[in-house]
């Protein structure tokens, strides 16, 4: 089965993928998603639903993000 990363933009939406997979998709989450599935082309026609390249929380990006303690953020440095 083909998937793509999405970019959701939306109300909070569940989404019944295959027997016993159910995703919450929160508007602007990343996520990959079966091309095919009915409901996945039905939220992109709506524009609810965009492909991206590549996922924005991929483990280089969060390596780089700010961490938030109890005293504040920590950049990192």
């Amino acid at each position: 089965m083909k998937t793509a990363n999405y970019r959701y933009q939306g109300p909070i939406t569940g989404l019944h993928l295959a027997e016993g997979q159910e995703l919450v998709l929160i508007n602007g989450m990343t996520v990959q998603l079966p091309v095919e599935h009915e409901r996945v082309q039905m939220l992109a026609g709506l524009g609810h639903l965009t492909i991206v390249e590549e996922p924005e929380n991929s483990a280089d990006e969060a390596s780089k993000a700010p961490v938030k303690t109890g005293k504040g953020v920590n950049h990192g440095g």
